[in-house]
């Protein structure tokens, strides 16, 4: 078997490793043209093309039998006159001109700017013959991206390729041009060609394309410029030539695609099983692609509500995990018609507390959870009000942080955390035991075992007479208080003190 003739648009190695040993040995002092001048990717010495399949013709080499073109050039001396015979030896055999194009490595340094592609400077042509030019916008990071509807076959393989790599993503446009004439202005010339998007964002913008030339012959793919060669050139060998340019099979006696009437009868079985198996193994991965975006999305909702978020969004988060673990939740807010009370009344297994939501973005104060204290002294007073077994403080604090970078415990003042009856929780807790699933434990930081006080029927007690049990604060030297929050707040920094107010 033949290699495939492949034509790369550039100088070959050798040319880069003398402009490279002239730069290192004349330095900064060299002149522009020199100083300037960048190896390209495809003429690494890394890359083995005879191993991947390919017999190279460089810029200099006669590339008209090529069976396809790796960023061709088209500039005077720099490539130009070897893509234009490139084209014209594939429409002579009425072959598809299979073209790779990148996004020109100098755009990897100006991320901001509008690149030609194969070019420094902006609007110059990329497709000269037809008098239009593909420009590229860098999109940034985390760009949201799908492959198009409507890409199968080869097209469909370089795409899941190039989407499960780690490259850079740039918006691609394709445009017409402007020409001055003499006596009659700038005339507008349309787009020729079509640019098809194969990889393209949420907004319908394209990433990575295919154009096809008005005439049919050049066949050219637009990807990133940080692409993965090797993989590309695997790509053009297995799927890029049988399916589009499938007459060079033939003529380098290529056996990598081979017509029905040629094969043995395993291979043809083998072969219908291997399809079989890629075919089942492509829906299953879009099927777990699909589970794993959802389960993403849910995620990240959740490590904003839990770890970021402040206010009604907390709240929700709170709520979210308390009902997974089997807890009934309702929203006081909602429920009193205003802010009178704590933010969540949370009940499981006979016990009922109130649970007040704090963040803070930095250490938190104690009085935050004197809060709680006071909505459990004045709960007795709500209308309706149901009986409570005690109260917790669920505080993001600390949330301008990274979450792995915040204290694990919100309060470290030992006279604090000695008289401390009711439980504090830190969202980073709360999520860490959603996120595996250990809703046991999310039970257990509401409800500590020996924490919660027997549960007393207010209203039934005040109905019949009977007294009620005083929480543990008034237990505690902070009698007499009743539920007037100034009092209580000062009895109780007194007994922190242990100065009598």
């Amino acid at each position: 078997m033949s290699a495939f003739p492949l034509h790369i648009g550039t100088n070959p190695p050798a040319y880069w490793d003398d402009i490279e040993k002239r730069q290192a040995a004349i330095g900064e002092g060299s002149a522009p043209f020199l100083r300037d001048q960048k190896r390209p990717r495809t003429a690494d010495q890394d890359l083995d093309w005879n191993a991947l399949g390919f017999d190279v013709r460089w810029v200099g080499d006669d590339p008209t039998d090529c069976v396809a073109a790796l960023n061709p050039g088209f500039y005077h001396g720099r490539g130009a006159s070897e893509y234009e015979r490139f084209v014209q030896g594939a429409a002579s055999r009425g072959e598809t001109a299979l073209v790779i194009s990148t996004i020109a490595e100098a755009a990897e340094t100006a991320p901001s700017g509008l690149e030609s592609l194969f070019s420094d400077s902006a609007g110059s042509d990329l497709l000269p013959t037809w008098s239009s030019s593909i420009s590229a916008r860098y999109l940034g990071g985390h760009a949201s991206l799908h492959l198009t509807d409507t890409v199968q076959g080869a097209d469909r393989d370089l795409a899941l390729r190039l989407i499960n790599d780690d490259l850079r993503w740039w918006v691609l446009e394709l445009h017409g041009s402007q020409e001055s004439w003499s006596g009659r202005g700038e005339v507008a010339r349309a787009a020729q060609g079509l640019l098809t998007p194969l990889i393209q964002t949420n907004l319908g913008e394209i990433v990575v394309g295919v154009w096809v030339a008005p005439d049919g012959v050049e066949r050219r793919y637009v990807l990133p410029p940080n692409v993965n060669w090797s993989s590309v050139a695997d790509w053009v060998a297995e799927q890029g030539i049988p399916e589009f340019v499938p007459s060079a099979l033939r003529r380098f006696k290529s056996f990598k695609s081979v017509p029905l009437e040629l094969m043995t009868a395993d291979e043809i079985a083998t072969s219908k099983a291997l399809a079989a198996f890629t075919a089942a193994a492509t829906v299953e991965r879009e099927r777990l692609e699909k589970i794993s975006a959802a389960a993403q999305s849910e995620a990240d909702q959740m490590r904003h509500e839990l770890l970021f978020a402040r206010a009604s969004e907390l709240v929700d988060g709170v709520a979210k995990v308390f009902r997974a673990a089997g807890i009934t939740v309702t929203y006081l807010d909602d429920e009193l018609g205003g802010t009178k009370s704590a933010d969540l009344l949370c009940s499981y297994a006979g016990q009922t507390r109130l649970v007040e939501v704090k963040s803070v973005g930095g250490r938190a104060s104690e009085r935050l959870y004197f809060d709680l204290l006071r909505h459990l002294e004045t709960w007795p007073a709500m209308g309706n009000a149901q009986s409570i077994s005690g109260g917790a403080l669920v505080l993001n604090h600390e949330h301008k942080k990274h979450p792995l970078e915040r204290s694990a415990m919100p309060y470290t003042r030992a006279e604090f955390l000695a008289s401390q009856r009711e439980p504090v929780v830190t969202t980073r807790d709360l999520f860490d035991a959603w996120r595996t699933a250990d809703y046991q434990t999310v039970r257990s930081l509401l409800y500590p075992s020996g924490a919660a006080a027997p549960e007393t029927d207010v209203k039934q007690s005040q109905n019949s007479g009977g007294s009620v049990k005083q929480p543990w604060w008034r237990t505690q030297g902070l009698k007499g208080s009743g539920s007037n929050p100034q009092s209580l707040w000062s009895r109780w920094r007194a007994s922190r003190s242990g100065r009598t107010p």
